[in-house]
């Protein structure tokens, strides 16, 4: 998919590096994966469609099709464009969700320390006045 959508940035005279900072991705967001041949993210590959909306879906995700959509308002209304959609879609809503299950970890981790920590602090606040009150009598 990516060496089709290098095809569709050359073919508009644009370089992954105008494209880039088009998008405000960091430097090499978009060309490390395309020269390792690694995949995006959901979220930058919809940041990339949002400035390319000539560029058929069906041909991006599938290589079938013409390059551009023939009409530059509308993708090609066909089952492949709805079910590649319906595809995106799926995959970004399950990284959402890893994304709030790790958080969600996260949070039970920070909330578990903080209790150790107030817990210790406790007990050393606690050691801190038997010592003063021996020293005073």
């Amino acid at each position: 998919m990516l060496d089709r959508l290098k095809q569709y940035i050359e073919s508009k005279g644009l370089t992954i590096a105008a494209v880039e900072r088009k998008l405000g991705m960091s430097n090499g967001a978009l060309a490390k994966p395309i020269k390792n041949g690694t995949s995006i993210g959901s979220d930058k590959l919809e940041n990339i469609l949002t400035i390319c909306p000539d560029m058929s879906l069906t041909w991006l995700f599938t290589g079938r099709g013409d390059m551009l959509n023939t009409d530059n308002n509308t993708p090609v209304n066909d089952s492949n464009t709805a079910y590649i959609e319906n595809r995106l879609l799926k995959k970004m809503l399950s990284e959402k969700e890893m994304t709030i299950l790790k958080q969600a970890e996260e949070i039970g981790e920070l909330k578990a320390r903080i209790k150790e920590l107030e817990q210790r602090l406790g007990k050393t606040a606690g050691n801190a006045n038997i010592g003063s009150t021996a020293n005073a009598g």
